[in-house]
């Protein structure tokens, strides 16, 4: 009845997608290599993402600041 909404970690075959949510949401562009120096860490990427009927709906990274 209910479809599930899906939560895992990004892969480098969601960039493009993500760059267009980007797009379409906030206005900005973004480059596939800020996206890779911003949150790619230990061979993971630091940022998950909701997906919904095989779409991604959803996005959240974190990024570690050293003070």
């Amino acid at each position: 009845m209910f479809d599930k909404v899906l939560y895992r970690r990004v892969t480098n075959n969601d960039i493009l997608k993500i760059q267009n949510l980007f797009l379409i949401n906030f206005k900005k562009k973004i480059s596939k290599e800020f996206y890779i120096n911003r949150y790619y860490n230990k061979n993971l990427f630091n940022s998950f993402v909701a997906i919904y009927k095989n779409n991604i709906i959803g996005h959240v990274g974190f990024v570690k600041y050293q003070y």
